[in-house]
């Protein structure tokens, strides 16, 4: 049908028409990465947007080690004998998600952690 329609402009008016159906919009906006500007063009809810977040060298390491820290954290061998490391680790652990700007609740859960390591 679309073909159909697009020949018949160019055999009636002589004019090349390219018709894009939904399928076609929809493919090219999620294939790369425009939700946002759909969104925004179409003036849709702000609940539909999508939130990007690309990953510099400093975060990535800062990543790895969030990770590395939360791993040690949760071997409860690893401290034996030695609580003032695994309170050193539970604050940097807690300090490098807010630098990550994670959420509100992760980045307070990770120094009520650390707070309450601290005092036992």
């Amino acid at each position: 049908m679309k073909k159909e329609a697009q020949e018949q402009c160019l055999s009636k008016f002589g004019i090349e028409v390219i018709i894009l159906d939904a399928k076609w919009i929809l493919e090219k906006i999620y294939d790369n990465n425009l939700t946002n500007l759909g969104v925004e063009s179409l003036n849709l809810s702000n609940g539909f947007l999508v939130n990007h977040n690309i990953v510099g060298s400093n975060d990535s390491e800062r990543l790895r080690r969030l990770e590395e820290l939360e791993e040690k954290i949760a071997n409860p061998k690893r401290y034996f004998g030695y609580d003032f490391q695994l309170v050193d680790d539970a604050i940097e652990a807690a300090i490098i998600t807010r630098m990550l700007e994670k959420p509100r609740s992760e980045v307070e859960g990770k120094f009520d952690r650390a707070f309450r390591l601290c005092r036992n």
